[in-house]
Formats: C-alpha cells, sequence, structure tokens
C-alpha cells in the first residue's frame, strides 16, 4: 500500500462526489427535474471513477497495467458524466431535439475515446509521492475536447439564469453550479494542456481535481433544496 498524493485527492473526492450523487437523489425523489436527475447520475460516475482511482492510486501505485486501467475506466466514466450533462443542455438549449439526441453523441464519442485510450501505449508510474499518469498524448486531446465542449456551454445556462433569476435562492444556486463548472473547466487546461507546458502535470496533475472537489462541496452547502427552478 502506498499513500500518495493521488490516494488524498482521490479519496476527498469520493465523499464529496457522494455527496453530489445524494443531493441529487434527494432532490429527484422530490421534484424530478432534469437537472436533479442528471447531476444525480452525473454524481454517481464521479463517485465510482474517484472511488476507483483512490483504490488504484493507493493499493496498486506500482503496478502499470492496474493503474493504465485506471486511466482508462477514468476516460470512459467521465465522459459517460459530459453525456448525462449534454442531456440536460440539449433540454435547455434545444427543446425541439431530443435531449437523448446529445447523450448519445458525447456517449459514442466517450467510448471511442475510450478504446482509443486502451490501445494506446503508455505506462502510468509511481514518481514520488504522485503518479505521473502519462496519458496518451491524442486520445487526452479527445478526453479534454469533450470534457470543454459540454462543460463551457453548461457554464453559460447557470451564468444566464444567474443573471435573470429574481429569487435570491435561484441567484445562489446559479452561482454555486456557475463556480463549479468554471473550476472544472480551469482544472481540464491545468491538467491537460498548461500542466504539459508548464512541466507541473506528474507533481500536481491531480492536485487540481481539488479545484472541482471543492465547487461540488461549495454547490452541496450553498445551493438550496427548497427552491428548484431547473
Amino acid at each position: 500500500m502506498s499513500l500518495t498524493i493521488s490516494s488524498f485527492v482521490f479519496l476527498f473526492g469520493t465523499i464529496v462526489s457522494l455527496f453530489l450523487g445524494y443531493r441529487g437523489y434527494k432532490t429527484t425523489k422530490r421534484v424530478g427535474t432534469t437537472l436533479s436527475r442528471d447531476f444525480m447520475f452525473v454524481g454517481l460516475c464521479f463517485f465510482i471513477f474517484s472511488l476507483i482511482t483512490t483504490i488504484g492510486s493507493t493499493f496498486f501505485a506500482n503496478n502499470s497495467i492496474f493503474l493504465k486501467g485506471v486511466v482508462i475506466q477514468a476516460t470512459f466514466l467521465q465522459s459517460l458524466s459530459m453525456a448525462f450533462l449534454a442531456h440536460f443542455l440539449f433540454q435547455v438549449k434545444f427543446p425541439k431535439i431530443s435531449p437523448w439526441v446529445g447523450f448519445f453523441i458525447v456517449l459514442i464519442l466517450g467510448i471511442i475515446n475510450t478504446l482509443w485510450t486502451a490501445l494506446s501505449s503508455f505506462s502510468p508510474a509511481l514518481e514520488g509521492a504522485a503518479i505521473n499518469w502519462h496519458y496518451p498524448v491524442f486520445p487526452t486531446l479527445l478526453r479534454a475536447i469533450i470534457l470543454l465542449g459540454i462543460l463551457l456551454p453548461v457554464f453559460t445556462i447557470f451564468v444566464q439564469q444567474g443573471l435573470r433569476a429574481s429569487s435570491i435562492n435561484i441567484r445562489k444556486k446559479a452561482f454555486a453550479f456557475s463556480l463549479l463548472f468554471i473550476l472544472s473547466i480551469f482544472t481540464v487546461f491545468l491538467e491537460f494542456f498548461l500542466g504539459e507546458k508548464l512541466g507541473t502535470r506528474e507533481k500536481y496533475g491531480d492536485v487540481s481535481m481539488i479545484f472541482v472537489y471543492l465547487g461540488v462541496l461549495i454547490l452541496f452547502f450553498f445551493s438550496s433544496e427548497s427552491e428548484n427552478k431547473f
């Protein structure tokens, strides 16, 4: 067993992702909105992704084959979570088109990228106190495009909602969602683009996920369950 930086980051992520999924589940049972259902599944995807990554980076930190499997499952589950957000995005932005169109477009891209990643040659390894995942270049670029292609427009939805809302509770909720998505966008740039340029990916790549998980905590504590108009 190795207690790595990755272990602590993704253990924290496992806990907060469970919070997000639980909040979505409670809200879905009460009001059953598109947002609550989709975020319940997003939370579930990130919970499973974070849990598997925690196990891999703690108990299999010196096993490059298992760590490669961790990257493969992360690619799929992150794409699946974006598929659920695409479902929400199409529901709001393109109401005349079935939201399942958006879901399956992203899901198919995610499956292609997962297979591409699995067939790529790379060997994650424990380097010091952190794991250097040695992401394959082109599949990782597609992964980043899938993430940003959904996160950016969903971010604009919540910004617009916050600007239009007259209720303070809706504004607070929109602000919390906006903050979560801007932190997620920042993390994608830091993890997949800036980290390579700055030479910090192997040391601080996983730490950047803290921004996303902090955004989830803020969303959990500052969004209101009593008023839901999304």
